[in-house]
């Protein structure tokens, strides 16, 4: 898995929580959601060209807690812009995790039991 930060620094996807002070007094991007798509689409289309093995290109500004630590794990910087923004998105990433973790067990419980349900009930 590989990430990649469009924007100029790496940047949870939660603003405002367990960032670095230069973080939360930044604005959000200002460009629109389809310019930012295409751009996406752009670096996505040049990677698929260029690499010689599977790439996941991760806006990491958008993707979920889970998604976000695991790319924190075991993902690889190809661009960071700003000095220890891979260093200060790992640990947002690991915090925001560990502060969803109990509720997404919470919530794979839930739907493990309701499929259960359904099974014995012969709905599923």
């Amino acid at each position: 898995m590989v990430a990649s930060p469009i924007a100029d620094h790496v940047q949870p996807a939660l603003p405002g929580r367990h960032q670095p002070r230069e973080h939360q007094r930044r604005a959000s991007p200002s460009a629109s959601s389809s310019a930012a798509n295409r751009s996406t689409a752009r670096v996505q289309a040049a990677l698929a060209h260029t690499a010689t093995a599977d790439v996941d290109l991760v806006v990491l500004d958008e993707a979920p807690p889970l998604l976000r630590f695991e790319i924190a794990r075991d993902g690889l910087v190809l661009v960071e812009r700003s000095a220890y923004a891979w260093a200060d998105f790992r640990r947002c990433a690991m915090l925001d995790w560990w502060d969803w973790a109990p509720t997404a067990r919470l919530t794979h419980r839930a739907a493990g039991h309701r499929l259960r349900e359904r099974v014995r009930l012969g709905s599923g």
